[in-house]
């Protein structure tokens, strides 16, 4: 029989007429395989957070499409267990604005009997949905993602390259022919984060280009056996960061407009943004994961 088992409760969570919250994102931290030691369950968990009348239910979740699994339970379990106002999802872009219709209908028809189509995130939507509460994506649009690694010096020869290098093992998997691989794809994906991001089809960078800028940052050339790059790390970790911090603040928004507010996002940024939720919040109030 399943149930859902309270991990701990420390009822640390300031009391009394709470400030309106402030997180601070300076104190986001990059992910570093250390911080899974600060887990608090081997499985998916909700982490409770409480100060005066504001109130964070984090689920902290891996990405299942198996309805029977424990991902996917734990967040039936939030809407039964839990009272909030309002929910980030991760997967959608925050400018989709609050409960998109696209994405109602696509979760209000995700549901096989076997499957969740979508993941916990489209779940997530369409509990949500069904219950007629408000929620949103908690993701960057691709413009801004663009715009935020510009903003931190990176050309759009590095933001492109960087896409089409994290993209080449996904074509591998898919079971693609690795010979003529890149000049079979790559044209078309240039062309198509070009548009995503904002850059005129004049100035798109080729192949070409990509594979100078490749040679340059890496030493060799471009190819269909690239991997996960030692030149990439330091632009996948402010990559990162600029999600956390942008998570951060939708999280402070919604407290400020909804006090009561539930998020499903992968369990990784809770670790990234544990020490600024408790500089506000103090520590947890309570966590709960699913027992069998």
């Amino acid at each position: 029989m399943m149930r859902i088992r309270l991990l701990l409760v420390l009822c640390f969570g300031l009391v009394a007429c709470a400030s309106k919250p402030v997180l601070n994102n300076s104190l986001v931290r990059p992910w570093d395989a250390k911080l899974a030691q600060e887990s608090l369950s081997s499985k998916p968990y909700i982490a409770h957070y409480s100060r005066g009348n504001y109130e964070l239910l984090y689920l902290a979740t891996h990405h299942e499409n198996d309805p029977t699994n424990n991902p996917v339970q734990l967040i039936n379990e939030l809407f039964k267990q839990f009272q909030f106002n309002f929910i980030l999802i991760e997967s959608i872009p925050h400018s989709e604005g609050e409960n998109p219709q696209w994405f109602v209908q696509k979760a209000m028809g995700s549901i096989k009997t076997d499957i969740v189509e979508g993941g916990e995130p489209v779940y997530t939507g369409y509990l949500a949905s069904f219950r007629h509460l408000p929620f949103a994506g908690a993701e960057m649009s691709h413009k801004e993602i663009f715009l935020g690694l510009e903003a931190r010096g990176y050309t759009d020869i590095d933001i492109l390259g960087f896409y089409l290098v994290r993209q080449i093992p996904s074509w591998r998997q898919e079971g693609q022919n690795k010979n003529g691989l890149l000049v079979r794809n790559a044209p078309a994906f240039l062309h198509s984060f070009c548009a995503n991001f904002g850059i005129p089809a004049a100035s798109c960078p080729k192949l070409e280009q990509i594979d100078a800028w490749y040679r340059r940052t890496s030493g060799k050339p471009l190819s269909a056996d690239v991997g996960e790059e030692s030149n990439l790390l330091r632009m996948a970790t402010t990559l990162a960061i600029m999600r956390d911090e942008f998570l951060l603040q939708l999280i402070q928004d919604a407290l400020v407009k909804y006090k009561k507010v539930a998020v499903v996002y992968d369990g990784i940024h809770f670790l990234t943004l544990k020490t600024s939720l408790e500089a506000y919040f103090g520590k947890l109030t309570g966590a709960y994961s699913i027992e069998n």
